[in-house]
């Protein structure tokens, strides 16, 4: 009797210890859950406060500099080095005074527009706060012309060029009287590109 009793005892004991054992792993797995949930909500959070903040601050900027009337384009100086016009410069920048806000110009698409200009070497653009931009540019010094030919003897649509001392082509300006310069004969037409540089 009494050994039938110890073994239903035991039998107890470890059904207990088996249901503690269970709960304490479900407890755990619930702990892990939570934290996992807790982690997720927390970097959902940091990711909306950082995508917030950063709309946030392209508005601020926006209101304070792009939009604000402060800073309207009111003048341009240019300083050229050359027979450039200040006419052609604001034409191919495509600036317009009274229209445009100076902190929402592209100063390098500037700058690089009139590079493409074939007689123009280097151009610099700054802003001058609070409405103004400053460029300056400084043309090639043409050293000779050349009058390139083509393999078929026919007439070139361009008959004279402009060629500076590192090798760039130039066309002279609509209108202009050539340069008294030596001239260079017998250069393949196919060589001579207007704004590129030749070997």
């Amino acid at each position: 009797m009494a050994r039938r009793f110890n073994m239903t005892g035991g039998r107890r004991r470890n059904t207990l210890h088996r249901f503690h054992a269970d709960m304490q792993k479900r407890q755990q797995t619930k702990k892990i859950y939570l934290r996992l949930l807790a982690s997720g909500l927390c970097a959902a959070l940091m990711a909306g406060l950082g995508v917030g903040l950063y709309y946030g601050c392209q508005v601020l900027v926006r209101l304070a500099f792009c939009e604000n009337k402060d800073f309207m384009l009111r003048g341009v100086d240019v300083q050229v080095q050359g027979s450039v016009t200040r006419a052609e410069v604001l034409r191919v920048a495509n600036l317009q005074i009274g229209r445009q806000n100076i902190m929402a110009l592209n100063l390098v698409e500037i700058r690089r527009s009139l590079a493409e200009i074939s007689y123009v070497d280097t151009v610099r653009v700054e802003r001058a706060l609070p409405s103004r931009l400053r460029i300056t540019v400084e043309e090639r010094q043409p050293v000779a012309r050349i009058e390139p030919r083509s393999r078929e003897g026919n007439e070139l649509a361009q008959p004279t060029y402009y060629i500076d001392g590192e090798g760039y082509m130039m066309r002279p300006k609509a209108g202009e009287e050539l340069k008294p310069l030596p001239v260079i004969k017998g250069v393949a037409a196919e060589l001579v590109q207007d704004g590129q540089r030749t070997e």
